[in-house]
């Protein structure tokens, strides 16, 4: 029946019934969409109306309290996002599982199908007046509900952020056993305290270890040769990659919590010829407040001679105060304890970081995003018109960040970073490798520290055991008085079986003068180098570990292990 049909029914059966009087053909030319306007011109109520174009469509009408509660279990079997949309109210589900809904406008051709859709059950449509409708909506607090739900979804299933990533709740149980096999992976590496997560493609299957105090442990997590595939799918699918791309490294990020702790997992693929790698890096944000929350220069456990030479320097006003080491030697916390120490209120602290780890208090802070154009570089240059007094960098790359940390040094800043190189002197010639020029490079440097971390030996069950001759000897030949005994490493249930618990730095530094700037200008051999230091009261790497050996915080393997066996500056 169209809409002119309808309205001409309308009032033709609205007069028969005594509720509308007058012409006829008068009454059409006036009555509007469905006698709309009659009602509008005060000819007929609304009710009448309804209860008339109910007959005519074979519809019920229904006179709907204001303040009708909508059944729980329709508001959540219809969703609130529907019943707004149709601006429809569920009013009852009877015996035979048919949906009675009122509707003020039951001409929507897609109503009734969507709804039969989207619950599975037959729908039965009421009428009912639309201002009546809208208040029982707003009784029920429909848009609250709405928004309620959309912040819920939002909070359990984060979208994208800026930097690609996802985040998942590991304590949700999941139904697919690859989910749950990934998410026991996950929980059982933040149960052992991993910095990383190692996934390797085997001939005898998936092997997995957990990166624990810088050494790879083995998992108990036993996965056969036939999942490698479904495993490395279900990491690519949390980090946002492409699961049919397999001859190419990719990158991306996630995050995951447990209980009250957040993960970040930033992912690593590279394929092999058995399959394909992933290593996970997790960073724990609950342990980095903890950990970073007030933390200065004089907690990081470093000897005196180095915490004091340290302070000095981030004192400067000017120059380049760099810290090298490898990946995972804490040269990140080392710089954020140096910013913090140096964060006296009086200047303006800028850093540009990869990523922003923790927020420290008073100090503007940018992350890295490369994917739109924010390098370390370019961030520099901004940071720079800023008017800052001290910058970080979170790491010198390549040439152009360095030229640009050495310009901005010597024009007044005190500029932070970190560079890749194996000692602090080696450092020199690294910048010098990426084109840094040899005279500036010299005259912006300041303070160059260099760092590792040594395991901790497990308080538990360590022992201790005689020195031998050699071992004597290479305490000696550094001028340090050998202990009668040293601590070794046994292993027992509260450190895992690795005779270790925990990690501490050592450190070695140069602090450029006059004196020794002239020896590097002059190109001085490594020992002239070192006797210079030597005078200065500087002390290497492997000095103050096998410190730490005489006073049994760590072991003589464990240095070895990390610093090496032979001697170095």
């Amino acid at each position: 029946m169209s809409a002119d049909a309808i309205t001409r029914s309308l009032v033709a059966a609205l007069v028969t019934r005594g509720m509308l009087s007058g012409p006829t053909d008068e009454l059409l030319s006036v009555a509007g969409e469905r006698g709309e306007e009659l009602v509008a011109r005060g000819l007929v109520s609304d009710a009448h109306r309804l209860e008339a174009l109910a007959a005519l469509l074979h519809l019920d009408y229904a006179e709907i309290p204001p303040d009708f509660a909508i059944p729980e279990p329709l508001i959540e079997l219809v969703s609130p996002e529907r019943i707004r949309q149709f601006a429809s109210i569920p009013l009852e589900l009877d015996s035979n599982g048919t949906l009675k809904l009122a509707v003020a406008y039951p001409y929507d051709p897609e109503l009734e199908d969507v709804l039969h859709r989207l619950t599975g059950k037959g729908i039965r449509l009421v009428l009912c007046q639309a201002v009546r409708i809208q208040e029982v909506l707003r009784f029920n607090r429909l848009d609250s509900r709405i928004l309620d739900s959309v912040s819920s979804h939002l909070q359990e299933h984060k979208d994208r952020a800026d930097d690609g990533g996802l985040h998942f709740d590991l304590s949700v149980d999941a139904r697919d056993p690859v989910v749950q096999l990934v998410n026991q992976v996950f929980k059982d590496a933040l149960q052992h305290r991993a910095s990383d997560i190692h996934i390797h493609s085997a001939a005898s299957g998936v092997v997995i270890k957990y990166r624990v105090d810088g050494v790879l442990l083995p998992s108990k997590v036993s996965i056969g040769s036939r999942h490698v595939d479904q495993l490395i799918s279900r990491v690519k699918v949390m980090a946002g990659m492409d699961i049919a791309e397999r001859q190419i490294p990719q990158d991306g990020r996630f995050s995951v919590c447990a209980g009250e702790s957040e993960t970040d997992m930033r992912v690593s693929i590279l394929p092999t010829a058995l399959g394909e790698d992933a290593v996970i890096r997790l960073l724990d944000r609950r342990s980095v407040v903890e950990d970073y929350k007030g933390l200065g220069i004089g907690d990081l456990g470093l000897n005196a001679i180095a915490v004091a030479s340290i302070g000095k320097a981030i004192r400067e006003p000017h120059g380049l105060f760099l810290v090298t080491g490898p990946t995972g030697s804490g040269k990140t916390t080392t710089l954020y304890a140096a910013l913090n120490d140096a964060n006296d209120g009086a200047g303006k602290i800028v850093t540009i970081e990869d990523p922003v780890e923790y927020q420290l208090p008073g100090i503007t802070q940018i992350p890295v995003n490369e994917k739109k154009g924010l390098t370390f570089a370019t961030g520099l240059r901004s940071i720079l018109r800023s008017d800052p007094d001290r910058i970080m960098v979170g790491e010198i790359r390549d040439a152009q960040t360095a030229d640009i940390a050495v310009q901005a040094a010597l024009t007044g800043h005190l500029v932070f970073s970190t560079v890749h190189a194996n000692s602090a002197v080696d450092v020199i010639g690294r910048l010098e490798h990426m084109g840094v020029n040899r005279f500036n490079l010299l005259g912006s440097l300041k303070f160059i520290l260099a760092q590792r971390l040594l395991r901790r030996v497990c308080s538990d069950c360590s022992q201790s055991r005689a020195i031998t001759e050699e071992e004597r000897i290479e305490f000696e030949r550094l001028g340090l008085v050998p202990p009668d005994s040293l601590t070794q490493a046994v292993g027992c249930t509260h450190c895992a079986g690795t005779g270790y618990s925990g990690r501490f730095p050592i450190t070695e530094f140069l602090r450029l003068d006059a004196a020794l700037r002239q020896l590097f200008m002059d190109h001085a051999s490594p020992p002239e180098i070192e006797a210079k230091c030597r005078e200065q009261g500087q002390q290497s790497l492997r000095y103050t570990a096998l410190e730490a050996c005489t006073d049994g915080r760590t072991t003589l393997a464990e240095v070895h292990r990390v610093i090496g066996q032979e001697w170095s500056l």
